[in-house]
């Protein structure tokens, strides 16, 4: 569900897309949990219109919604319209919604992809986003356990990667920064963007999945541990989850 500011070099793997679906369809407990912890939270705070939903890769949220419209760099099956998030061609104030899993720690410079999100949405429209969330415990199981980066970088709103960054790169330090730490700086970056809500979730329950990784804990035990976590004030899962859900809002004063 990559995305970069070098549009056409590099774009969504579809051997990666064919290898997600795959385990997504072996492994029922995936899923059961994405649909409980992830979709359930975007459809419940989506206002009414249409949504783009960016980064689209494997298709697994928002598949054949006649108010959706899918976008990610690669032209895979599923895709509407095949762009880049710093530069997105549609009109001002296009949409009531716009959605992204796993997109933001992707963003070659998340500051213009940040306005561009807030460009096209409508006055009190939304842009809702699933990210990793590096806390206390997020940190170090995102830094030497996972795949993809997690480290600081001096300018995470302008120059968040390398020139000519891959799509598939990573750093999942960014939302949390950005989007808790660093809230006050959105509208600086994104004029009439700011921070409603951050709500952090998904710890052992989520490592239990296996992710998509062929393996995974029993379901039952999938299942407990998700409704322990789902137990806990914030301020506990603020400390041990390993993702957060993200509501950002669109000033609802027109634009002057």
């Amino acid at each position: 569900m990559g995305v970069q500011a070098d549009r056409g070099r590099q774009v969504t793997d579809p051997d990666w897309v064919t290898r997600h679906r795959e385990i997504w369809a072996a492994k029922p407990i995936l899923p059961e949990w994405y649909g409980d912890q992830i979709f359930a939270r975007l459809d419940a705070n989506l206002v009414a219109g249409r949504t783009l939903q960016l980064g689209y890769g494997p298709g697994f949220y928002g598949a054949g919604r006649p108010d959706f419209v899918n976008v990610d760099l690669g032209a895979q099956s599923g895709v509407d319209v095949a762009c880049d998030v710093h530069a997105l061609p549609f009109a001002n104030g296009a949409f009531a919604n716009v959605v992204g899993i796993d997109v933001l720690h992707h963003f070659a410079v998340p500051g213009k992809a940040l306005a561009e999100i807030a460009r096209v949405l409508r006055p009190g429209g939304r842009c809702l986003l699933v990210e990793p969330w590096a806390g206390l415990a997020g940190w170090p199981v995102y830094r030497f356990l996972h795949h993809e980066d997690c480290r600081a970088v001096a300018q995470p709103w302008t120059q968040a990667f390398a020139p000519g960054k891959d799509a598939m790169d990573g750093n999942a330090w960014i939302p949390r920064t950005l989007l808790w730490r660093r809230a006050g700086e959105l509208g600086v970056h994104a004029p009439g963007l700011s921070v409603l809500r951050v709500e952090a979730f998904g710890g052992l329950g989520y490592l239990a999945t296996g992710g998509f990784q062929p393996r995974g804990a029993p379901a039952g035990l999938v299942r407990v541990l998700t409704a322990i976590e789902g137990a806990l004030p914030q301020t506990v899962l603020r400390a041990l989850a390993l993702r957060a859900f993200f509501i950002l809002e669109r000033d609802a004063r027109p634009a002057t």
